[in-house]
């Protein structure tokens, strides 16, 4: 009996690690040369600049006043700017 027991554990723990490691997402590696280009995203209030910094590429965004966003082609998800209702 102990071992169906921990039989049972055993195939539990085994499903439990399954599900998490296939929900695992996958880091999202955008072409920063086709972004700075003005390809692959939308920008919303703001502009885009990439420079080197500490042996890497990175992507900038201004730092405009008021909400702003960057949204990646086929990247779903994310935060968008508020919008504003008409009031009723």
């Amino acid at each position: 009996m102990e071992t169906r027991t921990a039989g049972i554990w055993a195939l539990t723990l085994l499903s439990w690690t399954a599900v998490a490691s296939a929900q695992a997402p996958r880091p999202i590696e955008p072409d920063l040369a086709q972004l700075a280009g003005g390809k692959g995203l939308q920008l919303i209030n703001r502009s885009l600049t990439i420079v080197k910094e500490g042996g890497r590429t990175v992507a900038r965004l201004d730092a405009r006043t008021g909400d702003g966003a960057a949204r990646l082609d086929g990247v779903r998800g994310g935060l968008l700017p508020p919008v504003q209702l008409p009031e009723s």
